[in-house]
């Protein structure tokens, strides 16, 4: 896991700890009170158990990423909360659960949500809604069709039980840049990484 004492660091602002070999590891209950961070990636860092309920409290954020661990239960209604919030990753895990009661549909500022390669069911309808630019989830066998994963009309890509169906599924067409964890061209306010950090006027 991560020291303790990284919960001292109250005024940090950008965490990234995504694809890192660490042991299996919870989120710890320090984070809640590091209420300055916009920007919050642990991507493929052996995250294990549930998403707590303490997340919505963290309503700074822009960017959450938790994909590529094993997050597993349901998504806590508290995500709602986080207002501010632009991209949502949360690919890769085993999270269950009807898509429309797993609290998307209440963040406001939601341009980006990436939710494949879980267990989600129901129908996406008030996701939908939120009108975004970039929406990917697992659609069964064909898109807006129901069999037991999510239907899907506005997914901007569709992941399919068919793998020769699902090459779109692959890369996604993702604009990647420099570092290979920021997707879908997201560029901070205050710093923009290229081929290095680069300070704002």
């Amino acid at each position: 896991g991560i020291p303790s004492e990284l919960g001292d660091l109250l005024s940090l602002e950008v965490l990234f700890l995504g694809e890192n070999n660490f042991d299996e590891w919870y989120l710890p209950d320090f984070f809640q009170d590091m209420s300055k961070l916009t920007e919050l990636s642990l991507r493929s860092s052996s995250l294990v158990w549930v998403v707590p309920h303490w997340i919505g409290e963290l309503t700074g954020l822009q960017l959450l990423d938790l994909g590529d661990n094993d997050l597993t239960g349901t998504v806590p209604s508290e995500i709602g909360d986080l207002s501010n919030l632009v991209v949502l990753f949360l690919d890769g895990n085993r999270f269950k659960g009807d898509i429309d009661s797993a609290g998307f549909q209440g963040l406001p500022s939601i341009d980006v949500l990436r939710v494949q390669n879980n267990e989600f069911t129901g129908d996406a309808i008030e996701v939908c809604r939120r009108g975004m630019s970039r929406f990917v989830s697992d659609c069964g066998s064909a898109p807006g069709k129901s069999d037991g994963e999510v239907m899907c009309r506005c997914c901007t890509a569709c992941c399919l039980d068919d793998e020769d169906k699902d090459a779109a599924c692959g890369e996604l067409g993702m604009d990647v840049t420099f570092n290979g964890m920021w997707e879908y061209g997201y560029s901070r306010v205050s710093w923009e990484f290229d081929d290095g950090p680069v300070a704002p006027p």
